[in-house]
């Protein structure tokens, strides 16, 4: 679970929002980890990858839903 925990005007972080979505995940009987790189960056992306990979040993599955970038393929997207 990632999420910077901002305020609706992307300022103010905090944590705990993900520690919180991740928590109710596992008392549902899920597995989660909480994460809040910026995952705008390509390094935040990074270490998001590399403590699931640790967590997990694999992604199966990723969702972006934060991003926009209009009508494209994702193999077609730049970090720009």
């Amino acid at each position: 679970m990632n999420d910077l925990g901002t305020d609706v005007s992307g300022f103010a972080r905090d944590p705990t929002i993900a520690e919180q979505v991740a928590d109710l995940i596992r008392t549902r009987g899920g597995e989660a980890i909480a994460n809040d790189s910026d995952v705008s960056t390509p390094e935040g992306g990074s270490d998001l990858i590399a403590s699931t990979i640790q967590r997990f040993g694999r992604i199966d599955l990723l969702v972006n839903n934060a991003g926009i970038c209009g009508s494209q393929l994702f193999e077609d997207a730049s970090v720009a």
